[in-house]
């Protein structure tokens, strides 16, 4: 086993205006935030280690923990690999055809989402196992004609494949023939098997999730392989808030989708704990989108989520992303109206007061109203134009009728009514009471804007984290290394699901090295029902039913009179946690009336005439409102 608490740990989370760094050795803090480079987020990833070191008098770094945006922004704009997608014949329009659903119910005309692969490069093969796994139609030399046949017309220029076969999360040999004639032919090829990725049932969902992988993977094995000697261990953020290792990243880069909020919302948990809250609500607004979460006990988990147009279904932090970061470009439709998002200016050219840009964003409208001061140096380093900003917002504002400070305001309040939005889907909609809850706010952004939202849903307070601005990048150091494993064991008998559950344990186990912890949930539905819920599964499956049972009648209000049916096992192990960073060292501070705005290295916060700034312990603020 590697040295688990490293002489130098640094933590990287980059976004798409600043890359964050957080570094330490144990007694010391370093904070860096500098420019992302969006052309080669690498580039940035380096610099930043190598000026966190310097600060620290260290030659390297030991440990490097990352968040990456590489798979997500691929995804997102669709620029990943050219892919080919291999599965039963007969079933080559499975992705197009996917689920059916309608996103835009009453449009007349609706636009299909945009695919990863297009139907040309779908490829059938003549091959078929029963729900059971046995075989029905064989795979040999006849069957794999049609792929033969795309493999000779193919130049060498590297490609990335998708295997996805019926049934293959019962017996998976089929995909794996198939996967070593593609290597054997094309060994610079990437190869993605749905028994390896996502050994469930929901061939759509399997399908698209292992496509997922295959379009993302070549960036990230090249993009990793640029950072596999940053530091002595390298690991990378994954979308259900635990590290995962450089092998693991390489093979399964859709794990990484939510990279790098992941490490916000494992932040946010800590405050929840430290402070002895029941929860909170995480904002985290940085330059280009914001994500929010309820945070409340335990990591928000879910198994089954979209990037854009994209279903993934490998465990992700239940994380709601809206376009409306300090980035967000401000803008008029068709119809005469003022509109912000969801295009940003991103790191380059930047909003027009970083100097190059010229479109009014959200911080140029923040500017112009004063709430982020005109001296201010973000990130200690690049200094604000305001000029250049009113310039850029009056501009706007003279196509609507309105003066600059009119103009700023009306673009800050569609900015935060578009968070609010957010903020309601992940607790109205789900039956919490963001009343009932602070809103926990970070990102270089999040607290201009954080007391407007907490006005706006009847918040009681803002917690104004220690080092706010790169918390993601502190949630990344206080994360712990995680493995995860899933299996569908639809028809099968309790001991033979029991024997399931204590396999994947151990596989989990091994993974992950020293183990802190495992948890082990059932998904189970009666009879007849399409969808699960996921219930506990610590023992026996007797157990697991009489929980599927409670958790039924608490979430519908009813029991049905019909067998319970085991589905899917899941399984988490984590390891140990890292050890706590030191405390801030801010000063000595007393409660502060607004209006005024608070400035650190890596964020801003503005503090609305009514509220009241209150230190607290180690750093960071409480926000409440001034008693009267």
């Amino acid at each position: 086993m590697q040295d688990p608490t490293p002489t130098v740990r640094v933590a990287i989370d980059t976004g798409g205006t600043f890359t964050d760094v957080v570094a330490t050795d144990g007694a010391r803090v370093v904070e860096v935030k500098l420019p992302s480079t969006p052309d080669d987020p690498s580039r940035a990833v380096v610099d930043g280690i190598a000026r966190a070191c310097d600060a620290l008098g260290a030659p390297s770094a030991d440990h490097l923990v990352h968040g990456t945006t590489v798979a997500t922004n691929a995804l997102l704009e669709g620029a990943g690999a050219e892919t080919w997608f291999v599965t039963n014949a007969g079933f080559e329009d499975l992705l197009t055809i996917g689920r059916q659903h309608r996103p835009s119910l009453y449009a007349l005309r609706p636009e299909a989402p945009p695919l990863l692969v297009p139907p040309a490069r779908c490829v059938g093969v003549a091959v078929r196992r029963d729900v059971t796994g046995a075989v029905v139609t064989p795979l040999d030399a006849g069957a794999l004609a049609t792929l033969d046949a795309v493999l000779e017309r193919l130049d060498d220029a590297p490609r990335s494949w998708a295997i996805a076969l019926l049934h293959a999360w019962v017996d998976g040999a089929d995909e794996q023939a198939i996967a070593a004639r593609i290597r054997a032919r094309r060994p610079a090829d990437h190869v993605s098997l749905s028994s390896e990725i996502l050994p469930v049932f929901r061939e759509v969902e399997r399908a698209s999730t292992t496509v997922a992988n295959a379009f993302v993977g070549p960036l990230m094995v090249d993009y990793l392989g640029r950072l596999a000697s940053a530091a002595t261990r390298v690991e990378v953020m994954g979308s259900s808030g635990g590290r995962l290792g450089l092998d693991v990243a390489r093979a399964q880069p859709v794990r990484t989708a939510l990279s790098g909020p992941a490490g916000g919302v494992v932040a946010a948990l800590d405050i929840v704990d430290r402070l002895g809250l029941d929860g909170v609500v995480s904002f985290d607004m940085g330059g280009t989108s914001t994500d929010v979460a309820l945070c409340a006990g335990a990591l928000p988990l879910r198994f089954g989520s979209q990037v854009g147009a994209h279903p993934i279904h490998v465990p992700m932090l239940d994380i709601h992303t809206v376009g409306a970061g300090g980035g967000s470009i401000a803008w008029i439709d068709d119809g005469g109206a003022l509109r912000v998002g969801p295009r940003s200016a991103g790191a380059d050219p930047g909003p027009a007061c970083y100097g190059r840009g010229v479109e009014p964003t959200v911080t140029d409208a923040n500017v112009v109203l004063g709430r982020l001061p005109a001296d201010t140096r973000l990130g200690g380093h690049l200094a604000l134009e305001a000029e250049r900003a009113h310039t850029a917002v009056a501009g706007l504002g003279a196509r609507l009728g309105l003066d600059a400070e009119a103009t700023a305001r009306g673009i800050l309040a569609i900015a935060v009514e578009t968070m609010a939005r957010a903020i309601r889907r992940v607790s109205t909609e789900r039956g919490v009471d963001p009343r009932d809850l602070p809103l926990c706010t970070f990102g270089g952004a999040g607290g201009l804007h954080a007391c407007a939202l907490a006005d706006a849903l009847g918040m009681p307070s803002v917690v104004l984290p220690a080092r706010a601005g790169l918390l993601s990048a502190v949630g990344m150091l206080l994360g712990a290394p995680v493995a995860e494993r899933s299996r569908t064991v639809l028809g099968g008998a309790d001991a033979a699901i029991e024997a399931v559950r204590r396999a994947l344990v151990d596989e989990a186990a091994a993974s992950v090295g020293a183990v802190d912890r495992v948890e082990t949930r059932l998904a189970a539905r009666y009879a007849g029902q399409s969808f699960e819920l996921d219930v506990p599964f610590d023992a026996s499956v007797a157990d697991a039913r009489a929980a599927f049972v409670a958790a039924h009648e608490a979430r519908f209000g009813y029991q049905l009179d019909r067998d319970v049916e085991p589905v899917t096992v899941r399984v988490r192990a984590t390891g140990p946690a890292s050890p706590p960073l030191p405390a801030s060292d801010a000063a000595a501070r007393s409660p502060v009336d607004g209006p005024t705005s608070l400035v650190d290295l890596s964020s801003t916060t503005w503090v609305p005439e009514g509220w009241r700034a209150e230190p607290l312990d180690g750093g960071g603020w409480w926000l409440r409102r001034s008693p009267r």
